[in-house]
């Protein structure tokens, strides 16, 4: 009763006369900790590590899997509705929107590398075979989503043994694939997605200098692992699909010497080398924290919250360019991440041992 309640629910909160309604909203970053995590109607979907469709209603903190199936166990992917839909996941309307690798040989045995795009009903039934992403059967563990469409990075491996990095895009409303360009040619090539601001997605594209052949019996040099592996900063224009170089501050690109990662979101960039942070407001006004690391991080209710450990932590609060103490008073929580503000509280998700994902919500007393 209680899941098929949720559908109801979530079915009254949709309104759809059988074409996509888009709507202008924040983009929303995928990587390789939220494959699948995705803000829906005041709560989140998200799959377990047996790929399991799940949903969380941030008003009641209850959980439920997508599936009508009465006194279902959720446990045979044969039956349960929940599962493989597990790969980028996205709610569009009243539709389930997710990705399937389909790489096969074809009748003249030729081997052929493509993604299907399938769409499901708010309760995972009634799927159907969207579109076809030609070319590319592995999505990497990165994207990006906005205003109707998924970004991310296709790797092209050459004859010369590097890679050639092209960056594309799914549009689900027209079910059209577009490409612009590529991004760079080496070894190790992947694009991590920062985040969107005034129309740009910002990129950080990763590679390295020289080809290491890992096997069972590789030993790692950490140290000349890092000396070969460097980023580059580009941005793309969601309009006009050019790239330009996206510049890194000089404040922070030499202030160690060190990788820069950063974190776009509500017109801030928030700019970390692992040992100091450099915030960029919306006006261009800079503020710089020495020995704070923000690379681990989100971006809510007009701070910067790392993952939080029960105790005491430490915030940017933005709108006066300043570190606070957030205390998290719950005992035994640790690296929780911050991922939706409701009803004044913080919602964290983090990992247990048992259920994969846990949430809860909470206070966060703000100590100035």
């Amino acid at each position: 009763m209680k899941i098929i309640i949720l559908i109801v629910f979530l079915m009254l909160l949709l309104s759809s006369c059988g074409s996509i309604n888009i709507q202008k909203e924040d983009y929303h970053i995928f990587d390789y900790n939220n494959q699948t995590n995705f803000y829906y109607n005041n709560g989140e979907m998200y799959a377990d590590n047996i790929g399991r469709l799940s949903y969380i209603d941030f008003d009641s903190m209850n959980t439920t899997y997508i599936c009508p199936k009465p006194n279902c166990p959720h446990t045979d992917s044969e039956i349960c509705s929940s599962y493989g839909m597990s790969i980028l996941t996205i709610a569009i309307d009243d539709r389930i929107y997710y990705f399937n690798p389909n790489p096969h040989y074809d009748r003249n045995g030729e081997f052929i590398e493509e993604t299907e795009v399938y769409s499901a009903s708010i309760d995972g039934t009634g799927r159907i075979k969207e579109g076809i992403i030609d070319g590319q059967s592995i999505i990497g563990g990165y994207a990006i989503y906005g205003d109707g469409k998924l970004y991310f990075g296709d790797t092209r491996k050459l004859d010369n043994g590097k890679s050639e990095l092209y960056i594309r895009s799914y549009d689900y409303q027209s079910k059209s694939v577009s490409e612009y360009g590529s991004m760079l040619e080496s070894y190790a090539v992947d694009v991590k997605f920062c985040g969107e601001s005034n129309g740009e997605i910002y990129l950080m594209l990763s590679y390295q200098t020289e080809e290491i052949i890992w096997g069972e019996d590789t030993e790692i040099d950490y140290e000349y692992v890092k000396s070969i592996s460097h980023f580059d900063y580009k941005k793309l224009n969601t309009e006009t699909g050019e790239v330009s170089v996206w510049s890194i501050p000089e404040s922070i690109s030499s202030a160690n010497n060190m990788d820069v990662y950063a974190l776009v979101k509500d017109g801030y960039i928030v700019y970390s080398d692992s040992k100091d942070t450099l915030v960029v407001t919306p006006e261009g006004e800079e503020y710089f924290f020495n020995g704070y690391d923000a690379c681990n991080i989100s971006i809510l209710n007009g701070m910067v919250i790392p993952y939080l450990n029960s105790g005491e932590n430490r915030a940017i609060d933005l709108k006066h360019g300043k570190l606070v103490t957030v205390n998290l008073k719950e005992e035994n929580i640790s690296w929780a991440y911050v991922c939706g503000y409701h009803e004044e509280k913080y919602v964290l998700r983090y990992i247990d041992p048992v259920k994969w994902y846990e949430y809860k919500k909470v206070d966060l007393e703000v100590i100035e």
